[in-house]
């Protein structure tokens, strides 16, 4: 297994996004992408308190192959009221 790239964790996010929890085992959180030049991750915000026992990367399936994302949660989860 090899590491995805930038582009293909963009894919995920944009392809996956429903499946996203349930890898992570969270069922409120937001993900995006980090652009910081820290390497390609997956940015998990999650609600204070949530972020003990989610794990440092996963696997995750893209064009048949098995890649690891690598994840960076953080305590910042925000809900999104409508105006």
């Amino acid at each position: 297994m090899r590491e995805a790239t930038g582009n293909e964790i963009l894919r995920i996010l944009r392809e996956q996004s429903t499946e996203l929890p349930n890898k992570i085992h969270v069922p409120a959180a937001q993900f995006s992408m980090p652009v910081d030049g820290k390497g390609a991750r997956i940015r998990v915000s999650v609600r204070v308190g949530e972020s003990a026992g989610i794990a440092e990367s996963f696997v995750c399936p893209l064009d048949g192959e098995d890649l690891v994302v690598r994840v960076e949660v953080v305590e910042d989860y925000q809900e999104y009221k409508p105006l």
